[in-house]
């Protein structure tokens, strides 16, 4: 079964049951039906623990060029053939997040390709975002290769203009697609996705396509289940970034953790700067979880110095392959309080600040620029 979060009813009606069309115009009972598919695909994916074999974000090869793209999460290569002459390539922002992989001067047939191995693995998944330019490519499909050459035309689908920022994340840009019933994809040493234009009907009703039209791909991620009895350690989301001040303890973030087939039980490692704790009332440099899993704690340590900190969480159990949490984080001096304004904002030799009003003779200078930094009002000081 395939699942595409996107239900363009005029383009893809025939991929839909009866009772949603009859409903189109009914947005609960509309809804209604497709959040019940998504719950019955997701269980139909779920069966198995998920392993992620690739995972583009964009986010460290930060992509100018053709490729070949190595994965941010496990192993793999990303190609494509679009372009003019190989200059069309950039980066802009993503699904929610700062790199994406977008190109021009598209052609019928040409493609974003995605290579990794499901060697020991079955039941394929596949998911990504996209989204173009009004005078882009509207119409794509997913093929899939064991070899590279001769590809399966798996779905075709549609793409939205963009409307992409380093925040926003919309619903309708995101596809999945469940391949668990193509066992050729199975144990395979190496399993290729395409997504290649159709045709040149653009993404704008209005507008007619160009050489400048773009398609714009994000978080392109292959998954698979490893053989039954395989110790595995599966872990949540990426944390969002600390705060803390200097020799205080920041907030805590929990975390997921969830063990499939485990003998022992997970050990949690925090890097420098960073503490776990697995109740969320001790904190220290290491921790456990029982081998089902649980909910780990994470924030930075007393100890850390000033300034920026990251590092890794380590999951570790027997037989099981290690898995990581990016950490990343500010140290702040709350005896510092820097201020910033425009000479414009402000009156000729004065300035009020958050914490009280201070008087500074001074002349405003053409180019002075004062931000808020950071505040602990209680110690804070002008610097």
């Amino acid at each position: 079964m395939s699942l595409i979060h996107q239900f363009p009813t005029d383009t893809i009606k025939n991929r839909l049951p009866s009772e949603y069309l009859c409903n189109r115009r009914n947005p609960l009972l509309q809804r209604t039906w497709l959040v019940a598919t998504a719950l019955l695909v997701g269980s139909l994916v779920s069966v198995s623990a998920q392993t992620t074999l690739a995972k583009w974000t964009f986010e460290t090869s930060v992509p100018t060029t053709a490729g070949p793209l190595t994965p941010e999460v496990g192993a793999g290569s990303a190609t494509s053939n679009t372009g003019a002459t190989g200059t069309g390539f950039s980066n802009p922002a993503g699904w929610g997040s700062s790199e994406s992989w977008s190109s021009n001067s598209w052609n019928v047939g040409e493609y974003f390709q995605f290579q990794a191995s499901s060697t020991s693995f079955s039941g394929v998944t596949v998911s990504w975002q996209q989204v173009g330019s009004n005078t882009g490519p509207k119409n794509f499909r997913l093929e899939y290769s064991t070899d590279g050459t001769s590809f399966t035309i798996h779905q075709s689908y549609v793409v939205n203009t963009s409307t992409w920022n380093a925040t926003l994340t919309p619903a309708a840009d995101q596809y999945t697609f469940d391949l668990s019933a193509i066992t050729a994809l199975n144990n395979a040493a190496a399993i290729y996705f395409r997504l290649t234009m159709v045709n040149t009907v653009p993404i704008g009703a209005t507008s007619t396509f160009g050489s400048t039209g773009t398609g714009r791909v994000d978080n392109f991620t292959i998954t698979a289940a490893p053989p039954a009895g395989t110790p595995l350690i599966t872990v949540g989301a990426t944390l969002p970034a600390f705060t803390a001040f200097l020799g205080t303890p920041s907030v805590s973030q929990s975390f997921s953790v969830v063990g499939a087939d485990l003998t022992a039980s997970i050990n949690l490692g925090a890097p420098l700067g960073f503490e776990v704790s697995s109740d969320n009332v001790s904190f220290s440099s290491s921790a456990s979880l029982p081998s089902a899993g649980g909910t780990g704690y994470a924030r930075v340590a007393t100890s850390s110095v000033l300034g920026p900190v990251s590092g890794d969480i380590t999951l570790t159990s027997t037989g099981a392959v290690d898995k990581s949490i990016s950490l990343t984080g500010t140290v702040n001096d709350p005896n510092v309080l820097s201020l910033s304004f425009a000479p414009s904002s402000i009156p000729e030799n004065s300035l009020t600040a958050a914490v009280g009003t201070v008087s500074i003779p001074l002349a405003r200078p053409a180019d002075l620029e004062v931000t808020l930094v950071n505040a602990n009002p209680a110690a804070a000081t002008i610097a």
